[in-house]
């Protein structure tokens, strides 16, 4: 397993039953089908840049991690509560409540740093033949960590 894979896999952990989503949390990129119940949480991972340490450390890596949330509600709520907006900001403190700990790394080892670098909320508004809002709220986070690249054996 990778160590992408690892974090991702540490992240779902985290969250399963933990969240509005319950089970609905997948370590993969995934869009869900309008049927599908809501909300969802999908990881994946967007990139993995690398530093060469001196002292024949290894590398240092820094996995940017996407967590996005999906949730979907009337296009003309009759309440409040009742729109996507509201339930995605629930989910989405629910989330950032359980991993924006502070120097907790979610037991994956070697992991040096970890930071949450905020979120962006999209849409699909744009689309009027659909019978609901969609709303896919990304956070990111970045995982420091040191790869010791021990090379083919």
């Amino acid at each position: 397993m990778t160590k992408e894979q690892e974090i991702r896999n540490a992240i779902v952990d985290r969250l399963l039953d933990q969240t509005l989503a319950a089970d609905r949390v997948y370590p993969m990129q995934r869009e869900p089908s309008p049927t599908d119940v809501m909300p969802q949480i999908a990881i994946y991972t967007l990139e993995t840049p690398s530093e060469n340490q001196r002292g024949n450390v290894g590398e240092r890596r820094a996995s940017q991690v996407k967590v996005v949330l999906y949730e979907k509600g009337p296009h003309k709520p009759a309440t409040e509560a009742a729109s996507a907006d509201f339930k995605l900001d629930a989910i989405r403190e629910q989330v950032e409540n359980l991993l924006n700990v502070q120097e907790d790394y979610l037991g994956v080892s070697r992991v040096v740093q970890k930071s949450y670098q905020g979120f962006r909320t999209e849409t699909n508004k744009d689309q009027p033949q659909q019978a609901e809002l969609r709303l896919a709220c990304v956070l990111t986070y970045n995982f420091d960590y040191i790869y010791d690249n021990k090379g083919a054996q």
